[in-house]
Order: C-alpha cells, then structure tokens, then sequence
C-alpha cells in the first residue's frame, strides 16, 4: 500500500552480531501565544508533550485559520523496543485544525495497536501505518465517533508523519510536510568517523509536478491567492479551476488547500487533494542513528544539515534535550522575524546498534544527502521535492 520511497536489501553475510542498544526518545512542544506561567509579559513557554507518561495541558487554538497546530504523540504501551515504538507529529491547520490534530494524537495509536492485535504473527507494520491514517480520515468524513461527529474538516485538516521503530528496522508513513529526517554515523568515535542524512519523506506541496498534474486533471489549479487590488500573496494552493462547477458557486477562491495530500480538508477531494499516505521502509545496518521528526515550524526556519548538526551535538542518551534544543532555535529565528509557530519535534537516537570494532568504517561525506555507507536506503527517484527554505522565500 502506498507509494513506497525505498526498499529492503539483506544485509551482508557478515553482519555482526549486535550488541545491547541504548535507545532514547524524546519530544517537545513549543505553543505560539501561550503565556509563560513564570515570567511577566505574556511570554512564550514550552511544554513537554511526554515525559513520564504525562501530557502537558493542552494548548489553545491558533488565532489565524491560516496558523498551524502542532502536536506530538507517542504510544508509551509499546515503549519495549523489541516489540516496537510508535511516535509521530501532527500539524493541524483551518478553524478545525486543532481538533483533528487531536484526534489523531487520541485515535492513531489506539487504531494501530488494534490492527497489531488482530494480525498477530502476520502483523505488517507498512500496511498498518497506512490503513490507519485511512481510518482515521474516514472517521471524520462519515463521523464514525462521537468525537469526530463534531469536527467540521471541509475546510481543515492535518498533515502527519508516523514513525515506527523496531530492533534495526524504520517505517514511516506520511500526508502532508512534516518531515522525518534520519542522519547516521559510524560507531568508531575517532576523528575519521563519517555523518551523513536523508530525508525519509516527500513534501506534499501541490506546486509539486506530479502532485500538480493530478489536481489539474481533476479539475483544479494552483496558485496563490488571489486579492483585488493587490494581487497574488501566500504559498500555492489548491483552487477550483474556471471549468469546475463549483467555481461558479457563490463562494469564491475555494478550497484553497495549502496541500495536495491532507488527512481531511474534504472540499478540496474533488480537485486532486488526497488522503494516499506515501511510505518509507529502511534498515538500519551499522553505527548510531538519529531520527528527527518534525512540524512545519521547526523546517522553515532549520534547514536539514544545521538539525542534525544539533541533534549530533547532544549526548545520545538525551533524546529530549536534543528535541528542545532545536525547537527553542526555531522558536527564536520566529520571534526574530516577528513572527510564530507552533513548533514540535521528536528525536530518537538509536544507540550503537554493533559495537565498534565490528563496524565498516564510513567513508566521510562534506554535504548532507550523499548516500551513507551504512544506510540501506534508496531516494534516487525523489527528484521533484520542494526545498523547504526555497519554498518559504517565495
């Protein structure tokens, strides 16, 4: 199911054995407009999304349909790392963002363990990731629930990336511009030792080629928004084309989907905006990894290389550390600009996954992007990717 970025290879023949892993992970959430309850002001706080089982209080709603609601979960009932770890980030945007930002964080690990359940030993981690993004935009298209009888998704929706990691395997499913970033590095802790990273996902953007040829074909166009008297302003989004039906309805300038591919947004379905999940599948082979995932928020103002920079940085058995780190940058490039967003990022560190006299040396990599030696992981065919930082300065 869904459009697989990558694929498995057997690891070589002579694999070490591997050796006892310290796994951390940790998350955090930076709330625009939320006053700090220390400071004087009105000040901005953080909130730590999981820590010990326990959840912050939640957020208000953004003041702006136009501002984005980001929020992370992690499924603490698989947190033995044989059996797997779920985690993932939401990124609510329109009136009812919010609230499907929620629902996800409530519904996506409860649906997922029910299908863990049921399969049992056929259990495939890929299909459930995807089938459970499509149940829960079902839900709120036909209001299956009780708490999805109340959200209005015509006009909001959520962009998600999921992650779930187990022993040396990473599978990622994703709808919208959150995005998963992996970095590796060789377990030898010399000077000689190699960093490279990859981006496991694909930003849905629907000035994207294939994304664009899609709406077009249904009906749509892309374009900025449109006002009298000043033109176009904003990023390109989705709008019914002069020959759809809908375009002659009273409302103007509709639906005016900031993405191609959104768990609900349901005005937009009919004019190429999709609920297909995309996947990613790797293994991880030798040396210690770091996985970020992150909102919106954290990527327009951190390119790729400075975030693994930083989460390289941090001791290894710290995961949340790393995750507020980057957040409290981005937090202070927005306040620089006069701006804000909400932020969230989790970071998850492997540990060594073999011990380092059994690790092949890495060949050191000067940019980001490179294929590592140590990654089995292919991303050739990802040649119509946006750059965030590109994107933003349009």
């Amino acid at each position: 199911m869904g459009s697989g970025l990558s694929t498995e290879n057997e690891s070589p023949a002579s694999t070490p054995k591997a050796q006892p892993r310290k796994m951390s992970i940790g998350s955090f959430t930076y709330i625009a407009d939320e006053p700090s309850d220390e400071a004087e002001g009105g000040s901005t706080k953080f909130a730590k999304v999981f820590e010990a089982g326990k959840q912050s209080s939640e957020p208000k709603s953004p003041k702006s349909p136009f501002r984005r609601y980001s929020i992370g979960f992690q499924d603490v009932s698989t947190g033995v790392i044989m059996s797997g770890v779920l985690f993932g980030v939401v990124d609510g945007f329109g009136v009812d963002g919010p609230r499907i930002a929620q629902y996800v964080k409530h519904y996506y690990p409860k649906y997922f363990n029910e299908r863990k359940k049921d399969a049992g030993e056929s259990f495939e981690v890929q299909n459930a990731l995807y089938g459970t993004l499509l149940q829960i935009d079902q839900d709120l298209l036909d209001k299956r629930t009780k708490d999805a009888y109340s959200i209005d998704a015509s006009l909001s929706g959520a962009s998600v990336t999921v992650c779930y990691y187990q022993k040396n395997k990473i599978d990622v499913a994703f709808l919208g511009d959150c995005v998963a970033l992996l970095s590796c590095k060789d377990s030898n802790e010399s000077s000689t030792g190699g960093v490279c990273a990859m981006q496991l996902t694909r930003n849905h953007f629907p000035e994207n080629i294939r994304e664009q040829r899609r709406i077009i074909k249904a009906g749509g166009i892309v374009s900025r928004w449109k006002m009298d008297n000043v033109g176009e302003i904003g990023k390109p989004c989705i709008w019914y084309g002069p020959d759809h039906p809908k375009s002659k309805d009273s409302e103007k300038q509709r639906p005016g989907c900031p993405l191609s591919r959104t768990i609900g947004y349901f005005d937009g379905r009919d004019v190429g905006c999709i609920c297909e999940p995309e996947t990613c599948h790797m293994k991880l082979l030798c040396g210690s990894y770091s996985l970020i995932l992150a909102t919106k928020g954290l990527w327009d103002v951190v390119d790729t290389k400075e975030a693994t920079e930083i989460a390289g940085s941090i001791d290894l058995s710290n995961a949340f550390d790393a995750s507020k780190k980057l957040a409290e940058i981005a937090r202070e490039r927005w306040e620089a600009e006069f701006a804000a967003e909400d932020i969230t990022v989790q970071v998850l560190y492997t540990g060594n996954l073999y011990s380092a006299a059994d690790t092949p040396k890495m060949p050191q990599t000067e940019s980001l992007g490179e294929k590592p030696a140590l990654l089995d992981l292919n991303l050739a065919s990802r040649t119509d990717s946006v750059d965030y930082q590109k994107r933003r300065k349009t």
